[in-house]
């Protein structure tokens, strides 16, 4: 049985050597085959199932595509959970990602806003989608995990919209139908 790698398939010299392609239309093919093998490795990953959209590759654009809903709707929540890692950056919160920079040379009016925002971006997804929707969005736009089991596919649809929404992504109009579930303080 060999031993190492697998030998890469193609046309070789006497040496041994692999032959390159020497024609540009040869060169485009390769360039083809090999995007289509790396296209092919990520639609066969188990939380993709063969979709091609770039939205798969999050929790938040899994649950955007099996709802049909809005590609606004990610929009705002991706740059709600933006500004909200920004913030708790900024106050020395431990994430789990790699922030450079220690806040220090943050200004304290920009830190104060990006709270600002933060909470009015809740209180908006609190006011049309209640404490799941908001759960559930923060749970999948935030920390990126998958929609929760028995939790209210409703309440979170309703809590993007209404981010969408109060971020100017949409119109105020997709929520005339829908009452508010929580009154704003």
């Amino acid at each position: 049985m060999p031993v190492g790698r697998p030998r890469k398939d193609g046309e070789r010299y006497p040496s041994g050597q692999l032959k390159r392609p020497s024609t540009v239309e040869q060169i485009e093919q390769a360039e083809r085959q090999r995007a289509d093998a790396e296209k092919l490795v990520v639609l066969s990953q188990p939380h993709r199932r063969g979709e091609q959209s770039q939205l798969a590759g999050s929790a938040l654009g899994r649950f955007i595509l099996r709802y049909k809903l809005r590609y606004e709707c990610y929009d705002a929540a991706e740059q709600w959970a933006t500004i909200k890692r920004k913030w708790l950056s900024a106050m020395g919160a431990k994430l789990g990602i790699k922030v450079h920079g220690t806040g220090a040379d943050i200004p304290l009016e920009l830190v104060n806003s990006w709270r600002d925002q933060d909470y009015e971006g809740q209180q908006a997804m609190l006011r049309y989608g209640g404490p799941g929707g908001l759960l559930s969005v923060t749970w999948m736009a935030f920390d990126d995990f998958e929609f929760a089991p028995g939790a209210d596919p409703m309440a979170a649809q309703r809590a993007l919209l209404a981010l969408a929404v109060h971020l100017g992504k949409v119109s105020p109009q997709v929520l005339s139908g829908i009452q508010p579930i929580a009154r704003r303080r």
